[in-house]
C-alpha cells in the first residue's frame, strides 16, 4: 500500500489517518499476487481509522464594519461531521462494516466514546459515517485509535481508496477567543455577531474543501 496524500487542514480541530492491513494468506505474498493477477482472485483488507477531535482550532477573523469588530482571533470546533470513503476496484459490503452498525444492519447508532457517537450509512462503493457530539457536549472531542471501520473486498488490482471528512456551516461551534471589539456587548448582539462570523466567514471557508483528506493506492 502506498499512501499518496494525508491532508489535515485544521489539525487543532480534527485530524485523521486510515490504516490498511491485508488479511493473512497462507501462500507467500509474491505467489498470491501472481495468481491474483492471472485469475482475478479476491483479497480482503481491514480498514481502520485513527481520528482525533480536539475542538481547539484557532483562526484569524478579519475586521469588518458589518460585524462591528476590528478583527482578532477566535477558536472553533464542530458538533457534527461526515467521513466518507470513495473506493475504486474494491467494495466494503454492508455486512462487513464494523463501526456505527448493530450486527450487519447499517444506519443504527453505536456509542464510540462518552463524548460522541457514530452512525453508518451503508453503500458498498462509498460507505459513510456521521460523527456527532452527544447532547451533553457542545463539540465532538476525543480520539478513536485504529478503530476498525470494516473489511474491504478487492477483486482486481490496482485499487484505490480515499477518505474525506467534511462539515456543514450549521455544525460549526464558535468560541470567542481574542476578538477585538467584542467586550461589553449585550449577549443578544454577541449571538448575532457569532452567527455572522460563522455564516459569512467560517462557513464558506470550511465548506469549500474537506477538513481532512487521505488517499492511498495499491498496485
Amino acid at each position: 500500500m502506498s499512501e499518496l496524500q494525508t491532508n489535515n487542514r485544521y489539525p487543532g480541530c480534527v485530524a485523521m489517518k486510515l490504516h490498511l492491513q491485508p488479511t493473512k494468506d497462507e501462500a507467500p505474498p509474491s505467489v498470491i499476487a501472481r495468481f491474483r493477477r492471472a485469475r482475478n482472485i479476491r483479497t480482503d483488507v481491514n480498514v481502520s481509522l485513527t481520528i482525533t477531535f480536539s475542538g481547539q482550532q484557532a483562526i484569524d477573523i478579519p475586521k469588518g464594519k458589518r460585524l462591528g469588530l476590528t478583527g482578532g482571533q477566535t477558536t472553533f470546533g464542530i458538533r457534527r461531521g461526515q467521513l466518507k470513503l470513495a473506493l475504486q476496484n474494491c467494495t466494503m459490503p454492508p455486512d462487513q462494516i464494523s463501526l456505527g452498525t448493530a450486527g450487519i444492519q447499517g444506519g443504527s447508532k453505536q456509542p464510540s466514546t462518552d463524548l460522541f457517537h457514530v452512525q453508518n450509512t451503508s453503500a458498498e462503493e462509498s460507505p459513510t459515517w456521521t460523527f456527532e457530539a452527544n447532547k451533553a457536549h457542545r463539540l465532538i472531542e476525543g480520539t478513536l485509535k485504529e478503530q476498525l471501520l470494516g473489511l474491504l473486498s478487492v477483486a482486481t488490482s490496482p485499487y484505490d481508496i480515499s477518505a474525506t471528512f467534511t462539515v456543514e456551516g450549521e455544525d460549526i461551534q464558535l468560541d470567542w477567543g481574542q476578538l477585538r471589539g467584542a467586550q461589553n456587548i449585550h449577549r443578544n448582539k454577541l449571538a448575532m455577531i457569532e452567527r455572522g462570523i460563522v455564516l459569512r466567514y467560517l462557513k464558506p471557508l470550511l465548506e469549500t474543501a474537506p477538513l481532512c483528506e487521505w488517499r492511498g493506492s495499491h498496485d
